[in-house]
């Protein structure tokens, strides 16, 4: 699951990844906004700390409370292994493609990518 954190304080899911947790429980959708993970209200808190509250030992559990409109929910996913390089692949820095503004860009998603590896798999 990948999620943006926005200017109004809130964050709000991006993409559902076929396969992964939040998209075998059939509830998550891109737009739901992210309420609360493992009872830590997210409204106005900075983006890494959300991603630290994703975090945790593949088959632990995390619980989340989402909003879609006005109505509010409760999900309970198991968080899954995954395998760094199966994600990070996609980010293949050649030197012989792209300028310079592009590599840095590629770079900076793969270090973020680095760091939230573990949530994309909700």
């Amino acid at each position: 699951m990948k999620f943006a954190s926005l200017a109004d304080g809130s964050h709000r899911v991006t993409e559902v990844e076929a396969g992964g947790a939040a998209w075998s429980s059939g509830v998550i959708r891109a737009g739901d906004r992210i309420l609360m993970v493992n009872g830590m209200r997210t409204s106005f808190v900075e983006r890494k700390r959300v991603l630290e509250a994703f975090q945790g030992r593949a088959g632990s559990f995390v619980t989340l409370e989402m909003q879609r409109e006005h109505d509010t929910f409760h999900v309970l996913l198991q968080r899954a292994a995954r395998a760094r390089n199966d994600w990070l692949g996609s980010f293949s820095l050649r030197r012989s493609e792209g300028n310079a503004k592009e590599k840095r860009h590629m770079q900076q998603a793969k270090e973020e990518a680095k760091a939230v590896c573990v949530v994309l798999r909700l």
